[in-house]
């Protein structure tokens, strides 16, 4: 059962996150605007919340390794368009272009990892998503999965005892800390809308939302511009109101209409946030001189949702094919394989 109420959310995160690169960072273009849109980052960690949510749904019904194909198919085909077309815009607009090494390092999502840096400073986030899939995936080899009032409290502790303490001082190599909190609480709300929750999930839920509120007033001066203490309560508010709405979809209070257009804006979300960030900021600087920024800063908008419905339309399906089909091919699995077996540890 497709959420459309998930679909609008995602679109609404990613338009926040744009509205957030282009008007309010790194300088404030219009500082009455700003005031509202410098809240837009918030937009990834509701986008963490929601992959925690959708990622429980999907690993529930998947082996480990159908899962990590489905993912790497959902990922990747987007990504390197992503990465080629920021590094096309670098190079036709003059900037300064990455080495074909840092391009292909990039391309594999785990350039971190040898220290190179992300041509596009958005990436980081998939990195975090990559490493919660990894631990998904770790759960899922081990059966543990499904115990969720198990590991998701560990999780949440050991996430505590990172922020407060700095320990296990490598928890960021496997997972990262600053944002465990959001997707713990995603996975906690689809337990549940699907009725799978348990008291123990429950208490996890309440204990995550509360470390979602301190951790957004603690990292809210790092992402404004001459931020002041009101704001960061303001950003500390905003995550206790994600909570509340996801809360009302997972009580099935907040629905809405089996609507196409719901489904394409959420499709071309991931598109329009990996296209947005460098390469549209290079675009606005590159219109400016003919435009006046408003209209530059809208006509941009306008190129990147085109841009991310191409994507989305055209590009996407035919690219996670390709991924999946090569991925199954690598690892032998046919497309009649029964269910049953690709799905032991459901």
């Amino acid at each position: 059962m497709r959420l459309q109420a998930l679909d609008l959310l995602r679109f609404i995160a990613a338009l926040a996150v744009v509205l957030y690169h282009y008007t309010a960072q790194p300088n404030p273009t219009f500082p009455q605007i700003a005031q509202f849109t410098q809240f837009g980052y918030l937009g990834v960690p509701l986008f963490f919340m929601i992959s925690g949510f959708v990622i429980a749904a999907s690993a529930e019904r998947r082996s480990p390794l159908i899962f990590m194909i489905s993912r790497a198919a959902r990922l990747y085909p987007a990504f390197w368009i992503g990465v080629l077309f920021t590094t096309t815009i670098m190079f036709a607009l003059g900037a300064s272009t990455p080495s074909t090494t840092d391009i292909l390092l990039n391309l594999t999502m785990l350039n971190d990892y040898v220290g190179v840096n992300n041509i596009d400073g958005v990436y980081w986030t998939l990195q975090v998503e990559l490493k919660f899939y990894g631990c998904i995936f770790l759960l899922m080899i081990f059966r543990l999965f499904t115990r969720y009032s198990l590991w998701l409290p560990i999780w949440l502790a050991i996430t505590l005892s990172y922020l407060l303490f700095g320990q296990p001082s490598k928890m960021g190599w496997v997972i990262n800390p600053g944002y465990s909190c959001y997707f713990i609480s995603g996975i906690c709300l689809y337990l549940l809308w699907n009725q799978k929750h348990t008291p123990v999930t429950n208490a996890t839920l309440i204990i995550s939302s509360l470390l979602c509120s301190y951790q957004s007033y603690h990292q809210a001066a790092g992402f404004m511009h001459s931020s002041e203490p009101y704001e960061w309560v303001i950003a500390a508010i905003i995550a206790g109101i994600f909570h509340g709405f996801f809360l009302l979809i997972a009580l099935s209070k907040f629905t809405l209409s089996s609507l196409n257009i719901y489904t394409i804006l959420g499709g071309l979300t991931y598109p329009l946030y990996l296209l947005h960030n460098h390469a549209g900021k290079l675009l606005i600087d590159w219109l400016k001189p003919q435009l006046n920024e408003p209209v530059t800063i809208l006509v941009t908008t306008a190129i990147m949702l085109i841009l991310s419905y191409l994507i989305y339309r055209f590009i996407e399906p035919k690219g996670a094919k390709w991924v999946k089909t090569r991925l199954e091919q690598l690892f032998a699995i046919t497309r009649d394989t029964p269910s049953k077996a690709l799905d032991r540890n459901a």
